[in-house]
Order: C-alpha cells, then structure tokens, then sequence
C-alpha cells in the first residue's frame, strides 16, 4: 500500500497532520504549504516531515521531487523523533568527507548524497556530484529493507535509474532500526526549497504482526456495497481456521 500527497490544496502553516516533525526543537519545524509545494522555512536548518497516517515495518520507501535549483531535497526513511533517519538528497557545493559506499568526494558542484542521522549528528554513505548546475526539478526514491545478520539494505535512485545499492551494518552511526517514511529540506536560500508529490509505501505493520502472530496471510478487498462505490473490508485466512482481530481499522489508498 502506498500514500500519496501531492500537497494541492490550500495552505498549511505548517504542514497539517498526518505530517509531523523529527525535531526536538519548540516549536519543531517542519515545512509549510504554500502555493501546492512542500516549502522550506528560511531561518531554519532544516525542516523534517514524518508521515505519521500509516506504521510500517522497516522496509520502506519514500520519494519526492525537488521543484528548484536551490537547497537541499530528499525522502527519508525510517525516521524518528529527535531526527534518526536514512536520507538521500540533493545537495549544493560544499566539503564532505570520502563515504565508506562512494561514488566519491568531489564536494565542489551540486551533487547527490546518502546519509544517517542519530539524535540529528550525520555520518556520510554515498557521494555522487552531478557536475554542473543540478537540474531545476528531479525525483529521488529512498528505499531500505532488513536483510541477514541485522544489516539494512539501503538503495537510491534518481528519475527512476538506479544510483546506490549498499548494506549499512552498523559500523556508520549504527542501524536505524526502525520509524516512519518522509521528507527533509535543508538549507538556508532566503527564497526557500520547494518539493512536490510525495509518496511512499512498504510493509505494513499490520501485517507484520499478523504474520507474527501466527496469522500469515491477511487479505484488504473492496467489496461493492448496495449504493454505494464499495465498502472496504478485510478477511484473514489461515489453512481453513478462521480468525478475529480487534480494532481500530483504518483503510486508505491508492494501493
């Protein structure tokens, strides 16, 4: 299942729910939403937005476009209060050191970067510069998903191609071990950084528990009800046992 925002409707100062902020700081920032853009807040370090309408396990991805040539834009993964996260994002010319996964440490021109955050302090993973003037808008896809002996998989892409495919275990700042999908934009342009349509997705917790709990294969259909357009409901098989769960249940899409 997938969450998708495009942020076309009026504007929100700051970012309303679902979204909520990674930071500690009070009032924590995170963007507003101005004109149908996610929008960074001059003044700020940084602006964070966790998507908080959905839990997911942490195998999960996050997308977003960046709408101009200035700051720094990426999606964010298992993110948590007090800013803990992976995050891959555009960046301008500054210094950096050689990361431990590549592709290298020419810090001069706009380029491509993957970090971790613990309790906000970041380690560097990944470096690619772009070369030149980075273009005005493009889309970048973070996913991480768990794999043998306690590493975290850890792949980047940019408009679609593929950029990084890594594993992170633990000798970098240590495993993000969990949290939820989102975005960040850093920087300090007067004009501000601007990032449209958003989406993320991956396990959801619900059926993590459920597969935990011995109950492996859980099923969401929609159902047409007399009516209406349909009714959303779920059913949960194992072998020919039947099963009750409790509630609440929230349903949404697209899936």
């Amino acid at each position: 299942m997938a969450y998708v925002d495009t942020f076309n409707r009026a504007d929100e100062f700051p970012l309303a729910s679902p979204w909520a902020s990674a930071e500690a700081d009070s009032p924590p920032p995170r963007p507003n939403l101005v004109s149908n853009e996610a929008k960074f807040i001059p003044g700020d370090e940084r602006a964070w937005a966790r998507y908080t309408g959905q839990a997911f396990t942490p195998n999960q991805w996050a997308q977003i476009t960046w709408t101009n040539p200035l700051g720094n834009c990426g999606p964010a993964v298992r993110m948590s209060y007090g800013v803990n996260a992976y995050l891959f994002s555009v960046h301008g010319p500054g210094t950096g050191p050689t990361p431990p996964f590549g592709v290298d440490s020419d810090y001069s021109t706009d380029g491509l970067g993957c970090w971790t955050f613990h309790n906000g302090a970041l380690t560097w993973l990944w470096h690619r510069t772009l070369g030149g003037t980075r273009p005005s808008t493009g889309t970048l896809k973070l996913w991480t998903t768990e794999v043998a002996g306690g590493k975290v998989r850890v792949r980047g892409f940019y408009g679609g191609s593929p950029e990084f495919d890594f594993e992170d275990d633990g000798s970098y700042g240590g495993i993000q071990a969990g949290g939820l999908p989102g975005f960040a934009l850093v920087g300090s342009e007067p004009t501000g950084q601007t990032a449209d349509n958003f989406e993320c997705g991956g396990d959801l917790k619900v059926q993590a528990d459920a597969t935990a709990k011995g109950i492996p294969n859980l099923f969401m259909r929609l159902r047409p009800g007399a009516g209406t357009k349909g009714q959303a409901y779920f059913r949960m098989v194992d072998s020919w046992m039947g099963h009750g769960v409790g509630g609440p249940l929230k349903f949404g899409g697209p899936a």
